[in-house]
């Protein structure tokens, strides 16, 4: 489990002077349609903010993240929840508002295709047997309205396109370990570790399709949590427990790991050269470092200090990582910086 310690390891790594970062302003934040919250925010491939937000009298139903496994739909006839939501795509000078169909998903995360479908994954999904589980993925085409399910696994962390519309899927601890939770009658809990589940191996890969096409290989380096999944276009670049390491896999599944030196870190932007890591919690911001991937063995981190473009320092907001860029959003503000350009 994440235990949210703010300690920071710097490992073989040294840390250098500090240095200011200054944001540059995107757009400002779409009001949530209303009758709707807000529920995340999340980044495209091209760099669109995708905006995701839930029918209000749906929360009645949605207990937090992470508290309890509720609401985990069932899978047996007529135990679904259904959910509406709306979807904000904006590169910042145009939006578009879209209502998705209604979900039985409570925790959905949301990606682009290239051809405008969306890839909805929800974090959790029930599980009884490879017969009977929760079809916890969805691809819905904007232009026909087909949709297709497909089992994307449990105890989800994050999700991502590349560039050939594949798409990567991330878990944390309770996937990994293959926890399934089912619910008695009463309302109890029961717990328990379930083999050949596809979460145990920490990151999967699916084609456009929904369908399974690589899995990430624990007997090469173990991915006990996977932490942050920034999913660029020819590559999906992932940093896991138990040792906090950059993975890289490439176009052709191939995969590398180098030492970063931190003990922790929630996303992070990164490009042939450089990386800039962030740590906090559920997309805070803590802490950032830049670390040049052309050093040797032992890397240089530095840590840095965002500044919005007024040169005061950003004080809090959600970080999202994709690519080269990181973004941050405030209650009111998006911003952006490029790693290639610090």
């Amino acid at each position: 489990m994440r235990n949210g310690s703010s300690r920071t390891s710097l490992g073989t790594a040294s840390l250098v002077t500090m240095k200011q970062i200054k944001l540059q302003q995107v757009a400002k934040i779409p009001p949530s349609p209303k009758g709707f919250e807000f529920v995340s925010v999340s980044v495209s491939l091209k760099g669109e903010a995708l905006f995701l937000y839930r029918d209000k009298k749906s929360s009645a139903f949605i207990g937090r993240r992470g508290e309890s496994p509720s609401p985990r739909p069932s899978v047996s006839a007529g135990g679904h929840i259904e959910f509406n939501y709306k979807l904000i795509v904006t590169d910042g000078e145009v939006s578009e508002e879209i209502a998705l169909p209604p979900l039985d998903f409570a925790f959905p995360q949301v990606d682009l295709l290239s051809d405008g479908s969306l890839v909805i994954v929800n974090a959790w999904a029930q599980w009884k047997s490879k017969e009977e589980h929760h079809l916890n993925g969805l691809i819905h085409s904007r232009t026909s309205g087909q949709q297709s399910r497909f089992y994307a696994g449990d105890a989800i962390n994050e999700i991502g396109v590349d560039g050939t519309d594949r798409i990567w899927v991330s878990h944390f601890d309770e996937g990994v370990r293959g926890i399934v939770i089912t619910q008695s009658k009463d309302g109890t809990f029961d717990f328990k570790e379930e083999p050949g589940l596809i979460g145990r191996e920490g990151l999967n890969c699916f084609d456009s399709n929904g369908t399974l096409i690589w899995q990430h290989d624990q007997s090469e380096r173990y991915i006990g949590d996977c932490y942050a999944l920034n999913v660029a276009d020819a590559a999906a670049h992932f940093v896991f427990e138990p040792d906090f390491d950059l993975g890289t896999v490439s176009n052709n599944f191939a995969s590398s790991y180098r030492k970063v030196g931190l003990n922790a870190c929630n996303c992070f932007a990164i490009s042939s050269d450089r990386a800039l890591f962030v740590r906090g919690r559920r997309r805070s911001v803590r802490a950032v470092y830049l670390m040049n991937l052309e050093a040797a063995a032992t890397p240089g981190l530095r840590k840095c200090q965002l500044v919005l473009p007024n040169g005061k320092p950003l004080k809090s907001g959600r970080a999202v990582g994709r690519g080269q860029s990181l973004h941050l959003f405030t209650k009111k503000e998006w911003y952006r910086v490029r790693v290639e350009d610090i």
